[in-house]
């Protein structure tokens, strides 16, 4: 059973009682001793039932201004450790802050250095695919010189073959001029044309006209 006040027989006012607060830092409620060595005697307990959340904060009700010496040294003791509670918190607050701007400046250095890793190994990247490009280029470059070069030796060798067929064609066709200019002589020393002179000229124009053809061949 809970109280908070009780009744006085002498005056017929309230006797009242002080709040306390237990070890959990709450307000300590009252209640009724039921035993046979305090009978019906209040007391201050904690108000957690459960024996895993109790404190086991215990002491006797004493009216206002009639507190024994005990009830005295407890409330002293109480108010101390309120005040030792308030400056263990009050520094594990301070330690929590030093601790927190610690690891916040560990935290600044950590992201300073990785983003100067980041930034070195793309420069790094940066750089490698510079160089490989320029070599991918050279490649290239150096595929297109040596195309060109075999289409100059190729034409070379083509111009050459065309200057040889030039040169073989001019002497024949010199040749074959040689001869017209052996017919055409001695058909002039002769007194008429004859039949066999005819087809002698006729035989030579063809051979010319074929070498003419074949010379004319050669040039496209």
């Amino acid at each position: 059973m809970n109280v908070s006040k009780a009744s006085s027989s002498n005056k017929g006012g309230w006797i009242r009682y002080s709040k306390k607060y237990c070890f959990c830092r709450n307000v300590a409620v009252i209640k009724v001793a039921m035993t046979a060595e305090n009978p019906n005697r209040l007391f201050y307990h904690c108000k957690h039932e459960q024996p895993k959340e109790n404190c086991g904060f215990f002491l006797w009700c004493e009216p206002i201004g009639c507190e024994t010496e005990t009830t005295q040294k407890v409330d002293s003791r109480m108010m101390e450790i309120d005040d030792e509670l308030d400056g263990a918190l009050a520094d594990q607050a301070l330690k929590f802050d030093a601790m927190k701007k610690e690891l916040e400046g560990k935290l600044a250095e950590m992201k300073k250095v990785m983003e100067e890793e980041i930034d070195t190994v793309k420069k790094e990247s940066e750089m490698e695919i510079s160089k490989m490009s320029k070599i991918l280029e050279a490649q290239v470059h150096l595929a297109d010189e040596e195309n060109k070069e075999n289409l100059l030796e190729v034409k070379k060798n083509v111009d050459a073959e065309i200057a040889s067929c030039k040169k073989i064609a001019m002497e024949e066709l010199f040749l074959v001029k040689e001869c017209l200019d052996d017919e055409v002589s001695l058909l002039k020393e002769e007194v008429g044309w004859s039949n066999s002179s005819l087809w002698k000229l006729k035989l030579v124009v063809l051979m010319m006209m074929l070498k003419l053809g074949w010379l004319a061949f050669l040039k496209s």
